[in-house]
């Protein structure tokens, strides 16, 4: 989502060119009509990753990179590659690089030694977004892939280094990135672009009267282990409780692409409605009573909080998923971490419609001045002061 907005964005003032790095196979369609409807043309590589790359990877040629074991995501990377990507930007007389997360430096290099202009939207930190789960996979007992993805992170925080101070500017999602990247690493400019997400005609839920189950939603990609790890927390440890204390039976109901290749995970749970991968998710938002993120590692912003907050619901969170924000306790949503402060954050919002709506219209408030897409008006300037010292800047550059 974050990298359509500013796609969008980019497009109103740039002619732009997509070039899409095919990682993970399987999907050989084009862009959606909505992005392809920013760009003046686009592209695909082939970069899918080894079937096996779990202990890292190095190239004969190591040197080309400066560091020896390199991050998984890297392995996709070929020789041929830089012929096809100079190529491309040849054709389409491309005067600067916007590249969207880290994990794609390998695809940008020829570019950078040449000296051209390239910006890179981080969304979020690797290194700190893998640091995150390096606990919360030792907490849930997966001791082996904890220690495989412990070394990514010391494999993040090298390249980090040497390749983020090449970008002309660096974009991050929120000030909290923006202060750990300057904790971290020299950068002679850094920006914080926000997560964006459109706002929705507002619509009714069900009245109180007519409700024959409370609906807890949660919204994620199920490819993500924290998000798989949040649904298992709320099913163990939440939803038990609150059935012994609502009157109403509680449910939490699951969207999220990759549903049904991990649904086999949550057997036995109860609870649980599986709605998969939904095309327009206001209806399950309509039908919600709360919206939970229980999340316990992450990097960026939580754009599932944000769009709760577009949708006009009430959310509980732990500080975790609200991170990045500048949103408080009992103010545009409640923060809860134990089973305990869940379960008793849950039932007093599911009892209080008024302080449900109090949240809802603050929530609503915060995301309509601080992450409507009017805030991503302006930061455009700063790329085009990058562009200055080129000849006969035109409204429209690729």
């Amino acid at each position: 989502m974050r990298a359509a907005h500013n796609l969008r964005a980019l497009s109103e003032i740039f002619s732009v060119h997509l070039l899409v790095i095919a990682m993970y196979g399987g999907q050989q369609e084009q862009p959606s009509p909505e992005v392809l409807s920013c760009c003046a043309g686009w592209t695909r590589i082939d970069a899918s990753l080894p079937a096996k790359t779990d202990s890292g990877w190095s190239l004969q040629n190591w040197w080309r990179w400066g560091a020896g074991r390199l991050p998984v995501e890297w392995s996709g990377w070929k020789h041929a590659h830089d012929e096809e990507i100079r190529a491309y930007c040849q054709r389409t007389r491309c005067v600067g690089l916007w590249v969207f997360r880290f994990y794609l430096v390998p695809w940008v290099k020829s570019w950078l030694d040449d000296g051209k202009q390239a910006w890179i939207d981080l969304d979020e930190l690797e290194s700190n977004a893998r640091e995150s789960q390096v606990g919360l996979l030792f907490r849930t007992g997966q001791h082996e892939a904890a220690a495989r993805l412990k070394k990514e992170v010391q494999r993040y925080r090298d390249i980090e280094r040497l390749y983020l101070p090449r970008f002309r500017r660096v974009i991050t999602a929120s000030t909290v990135e923006k202060l750990r990247l300057s904790q971290k690493i020299n950068l002679r400019a850094v920006e914080v672009w926000p997560n964006v997400v459109p706002v929705p005609p507002a619509s009714g839920g069900k009245p109180t009267s007519l409700r024959k189950a409370w609906k807890l939603f949660f919204i994620g990609s199920m490819g993500h282990f924290p998000n798989r790890e949040a649904i298992h927390f709320a099913a163990e440890e939440i939803l038990p409780r609150l059935q012994k204390l609502n009157e109403l039976p509680v449910q939490l109901m699951v969207a999220g692409a990759g549903a049904d290749a991990h649904r086999g995970e949550f057997a036995g749970l109860k609870h649980l409605e599986w709605l998969g991968t939904v095309p327009d998710v206001a209806a399950a938002y309509a039908e919600a009573d709360l919206v939970v993120v229980p999340l316990h590692a992450g990097g960026g912003t939580r754009i599932k909080i944000l769009e709760a907050f577009a949708h006009r619901k009430a959310v509980v969170s732990s500080r975790v998923g609200a991170e990045g924000l500048d949103i408080g306790h009992d103010r545009e949503l409640v923060l809860a971490e134990t089973p305990d402060e869940w379960v008793v954050s849950c039932t007093q919002l599911l009892k209080d419609e008024k302080k449900r709506e109090r949240l809802a219209v603050a929530g609503f408030a915060y995301v309509t001045s601080h992450h409507g897409e009017k805030n991503l008006q302006g930061k455009l300037e700063t790329l085009l002061r990058d562009l200055n010292p080129l000849p006969e800047m035109s409204p429209s550059r690729e």
